[in-house]
């Protein structure tokens, strides 16, 4: 039956549960544009079915009040939300509400939150008072006040999370302030974590280890109480302006066991919730901090904080990118490793330019004399125009929309640096070969004699074969991530004696 059809059954009150549960579930994939008339018309049908005696007519009727979201029902759904003694229908009234214009009702919702966290309660009602609490809070996000990073004047023990075979390069930048080695990264302690975050561009995210806590069962239940145990909902908003607000939170728990991560997830996030007196609230969007959990091979889990509201700006030039698009800190990681060998005031290339990134980001480096950009899609061409403007280099690019093997210069440059395209559901394993081979056989018309060639593949064995048949030699080769096959190779025409 159609929506109409379904409609037509409630109103005449025949088989009214099994229509409204359809209804229900029809009108969730439908947008409120294509809802018929004659349900959308009808809305105090459902507002009546408020008043049922059957709990789950009650539930369906005030769901589908919210997927109508017919205004002027806010206050009957409020009323029945009060009313209804059934418990496990006290979340469906807070849903419905949650697609409306509630904030007439605000202060009133607030009161109701306020009163139900002070109460007390029998073991058999906390998990549906857990619910509605829960969608209260959700409900009522925009009317706390908003946290911002704040933790000035506080020590800080951080983890910065790089490349694992080269978390010596990030060292070596933090190397004024108290750093060790950790297993996935780095470890520091300061007391200025936005200053460090924007200053060190070789890492790719900031997580901060709580207080009293650097491990915690992997039970959920038992994690919970050592977590808030040890203060870590204390730790949080330490951290945080309007410490009287509820901090929203995610929890990621990056398991072993795929299948384990999302049950754990779950049940740990409602036991931290009434943990905290409900001082802290799941909300898997739009939150404020992530709660990750990483295995270990004791059967602990090692917990680390990532606080939202710590912005990092590093790449903030990057507005536009593609989905093949290389991740900034990996890009300046290989700048780094590259770094000694780069040329003063050199003329660089980059043939598959795509969004920009290797050219704004060897500028982050050693300032060159010109970048030169070059790739075959235009909004490619497009969004690397976009980012090095905001990188402050536009001045000194020229970028082209051009396949590489119908470009000619009238000079030679002395660097060519770039990503190099890699098998996709639009490019197979044959047409990478045949790439590469032209790529190669292209490159001395483009590279100075002496010019040096910086080049990320994940066909590493192709760029062997085809950079020694063109007279190139890999010079220096690293390993950027063995499960990718990706590595970073700076090559030239003459042969160094180096150990590969």
């Amino acid at each position: 039956m159609n929506c109409t059809e379904l409609f037509d059954k409630i109103v005449s009150g025949e088989d009214t549960k099994a229509c409204l549960q359809q209804l229900r579930k029809a009108l969730k994939d439908l947008p409120v544009s294509e809802i018929p008339e004659a349900v959308t018309g009808g809305s105090e049908v459902f507002v009546g079915l408020l008043s049922d005696p059957d709990p789950k007519i009650r539930q369906n009727a005030a769901h589908i009040l919210g997927l109508l979201k017919v205004k002027g029902t806010e206050e009957a759904l409020y009323s029945s939300y009060l009313r209804d003694e059934t418990l496990y229908n006290k979340a469906a009234y807070l849903s419905a509400l949650s697609d409306l214009d509630h904030s007439a009702l605000d202060k009133r919702l607030l009161a109701r939150r306020a009163e139900l966290i002070a109460g007390t309660y029998e073991p058999d009602m906390k998990k549906h008072i857990g619910e509605e609490l829960h969608e209260l809070s959700l409900l009522l996000k925009d009317s706390f006040p908003k946290h911002e990073f704040n933790a000035s004047g506080l020590l800080n023990e951080c983890v910065l999370l790089t490349n694992r075979n080269f978390k010596q390069v990030t060292m070596n930048q933090v190397k004024n302030i108290p750093h060790k080695e950790f297993t996935a990264g780095v470890m520091v302690k300061t007391e200025q974590p936005a200053k460090l975050l924007n200053a060190v561009r070789t890492f790719s995210e900031m997580l901060f280890v709580p207080d009293g806590i650097k491990t915690c069962s992997s039970d959920p239940v038992s994690a919970a109480s050592e977590l808030i145990g040890a203060g870590i909902a204390d730790y949080i908003r330490a951290r945080l302006t309007e410490p009287g607000s509820p901090v929203f939170f995610r929890v990621d728990y990056r398991a072993r066991d795929e299948k384990a991560a999302a049950p754990f997830e779950r049940r740990l996030s409602s036991e931290l919730e009434a943990a905290s007196g409900w001082s802290m609230i799941n909300s898997t969007s739009d939150y404020e901090v992530e709660l990750r959990f990483i295995d270990t091979a004791d059967s602990k889990l090692v917990v680390l904080i990532r606080f939202c509201g710590l912005t990092d700006r590093r790449f903030a030039y990057r507005q536009h990118t593609l989905p093949v698009s290389i991740k900034p800190y990996l890009a300046a990681l290989m700048m780094n490793l590259a770094k000694d060998r780069f040329k003063d005031n050199a003329a660089v290339l980059d043939p598959f330019c795509g969004c920009g990134t290797m050219l704004a980001e060897r500028e982050f480096i050693r300032p060159a004399r010109l970048y030169y950009g070059i790739d075959i899609f235009g909004d490619a061409v497009e969004a690397a125009s976009a980012n090095l403007k905001l990188a402050g280099i536009a001045s000194k690019t020229e970028l082209i929309k051009r396949d590489f093997f119908d470009f000619s210069h009238k000079y030679r440059f002395d660097e060519v640096i770039t990503d190099m395209p890699f098998v996709t559901g639009q490019k197979s394993l044959a047409d990478i070969s045949a790439l590469y081979a032209a790529f190669f056989k292209k490159l001395p018309s483009v590279l100075e004699q002496d010019g040096t060639a910086f080049i990320y593949t994940r066909n590493r064995d192709l760029l062997r074969k085809y950079s020694l048949a063109a007279g190139f030699f890999v010079n220096a080769e690293f390993e950027i991530s063995r499960m990718e096959g990706s590595y970073f190779c700076i090559l030239s025409r003459k042969q160094e004696h180096q150990q590969l």
